[in-house]
């Protein structure tokens, strides 16, 4: 059973290669590089049109990422000059984002103007990702004897670990980033999504930084303390990690913490098996393993297949879910009257209505699951009640419970998801590789 395993995994590995260099990085390549401005478009058509130019940092950093990484682990590939100068197009756009005081825009127009702030932090998570990774390819241009770039690698990694510095002044208070100070009556709580970004680039600088011993010390020190923190998002009763818990632990007394999302819990788990290889912790290991599987059990349709978006450990309706689908109702039964058109008016109501009774009755209808699972969640908003499931390359179906028709959805623009997507998941995985 192990060879049979092993085998299967370097199939995976064969299909997960030839996808990136054949499919993945080229479309970028051609398509996602903005020769004018710099940086890198993220809203691309499957024949690689641009159909928007505001630019995501999320995707800039994972682009320059992406691209200095594979400059780096992949030497003797011929497309190294095309990955280079791939990455020395898209570092030093990532700082239009930045404002006088240093706090990072979520967008930014073609040329570069601020346009979003989303006051959170994450989209520092991928600037400084991104930085880092860029940093450690100019080391390697330099080891190798390669043409000289003007760019500095120690004042890039500065500029990575600098971000990663305000990101966790950020997280530890969030009202640096605009957002309201929490009021003194409320919940002491912890972010699963905070862990995350401290644990993954805790491990990058860790692993890629060629530093003195005391800032090696200084992020392992990080991992430890991710590692304590993680523990208490561990609902051990449910085998998996929660959106939010409190310091001592989770709490199902409300909806936030309630809340499962089932790809979040996955990936938790999936970077605190890596913070192991870094800093040992045999509990937390047997816990994340634990997580894996009851994330995926508890996760998985069995019905159609794929994960849910996310799920209320206890079976109760979704708070945001349930908003937008009595809106819906609203909206579309005002339309009926305004235009005098009952018979379509009607019909979608009576869908509607079918979608809204069948998504909180977990034990009624086509979509029944069992009791333990949870309503089905509505899946990047498609519609009120919509469960949507993928199909082949740029397709869905929307299905509504009780009697609702199904309707074909529109195809996704696949360049921030599918494509992107993929190539990070490559890059990631390249230590197996």
């Amino acid at each position: 059973m192990a060879a049979q395993e092993e085998n299967r995994l370097l199939q995976l590995r064969a299909v997960w290669q030839k996808d990136l260099f054949e499919n993945v990085v080229p479309f970028w390549l051609e398509h996602g590089l903005d020769e004018e401005h710099g940086g890198y478009f993220t809203c691309l058509d499957d024949d690689g049109s641009v159909y928007d130019e505001t630019k995501y940092m999320w995707l800039n950093g994972r682009a320059l990422y992406t691209f200095a990484r594979l400059y780096c682990e992949f030497p003797g590939s011929a497309d190294r000059p095309a990955w280079r100068r791939a990455a020395e197009l898209g570092a030093p756009f990532l700082d239009k984002a930045l404002d006088d005081a240093g706090r990072l825009f979520f967008s930014t127009t073609r040329a570069g103007e601020r346009l979003h702030f989303q006051r959170k932090p994450y989209a520092a998570v991928f600037y400084a990702q991104g930085l880092l990774q860029y940093s450690r390819m100019l080391r390697v241009i330099e080891d190798e004897g390669g043409e000289p770039h003007h760019d500095d690698a120690d004042a890039v990694y500065a500029r990575a670990a600098g971000m990663f510095e305000r990101l966790l002044e950020w997280i530890d208070d969030p009202t640096k980033c605009g957002r309201p100070p929490r009021p003194p009556s409320a919940a002491e709580g912890s972010s699963l999504a905070d862990l995350m970004c401290v644990a993954s680039l805790s491990l990058d600088f860790l692993r890629y930084s060629s530093v003195r011993a005391a800032t090696r010390e200084k992020h392992a020190a990080r991992i430890a303390d991710v590692q304590r923190r993680a523990l208490v998002h561990y609902d051990r009763s449910n085998r998996v990690f929660m959106e939010a818990a409190t310091p001592d632990g989770v709490d199902h007394a409300t909806p936030a913490g309630r809340l499962f999302v089932p790809g979040h819990s996955i990936e938790v788990a999936w970077f605190l098996l890596q913070t192991c290889e870094e800093v040992a912790n045999e509990p937390l290991e047997a816990v994340a393993l634990d997580a894996l599987e009851g994330s995926l059990e508890r996760g998985w349709d069995d019905h159609h297949g794929g994960l849910f978006y996310m799920l209320d450990v206890e079976n109760k309706p979704l708070v945001d879910a349930t908003a937008r689908r009595a809106a819906s109702l609203l909206f579309a039964s005002r339309a009926g009257r305004r235009t005098g058109r009952p018979a379509a008016g009607h019909r979608d109501r009576q869908a509607l209505v079918a979608a809204h009774r069948g998504a909180h009755r977990a034990d009624h209808g086509p979509l029944a699951r069992r009791r333990r699972r949870g309503p089905v969640a509505p899946v990047a908003q498609q519609g009120p009640g919509v469960y949507v499931r993928p199909l082949r390359h740029g397709q869905g179906v929307a299905r509504l419970p009780q009697g609702g028709r199904h309707a074909a959805l529109p195809r996704p623009k696949p360049g921030g998801a599918k494509l992107w997507g993929r190539a990070e998941l490559v890059c990631q995985c390249t230590n197996v590789l």
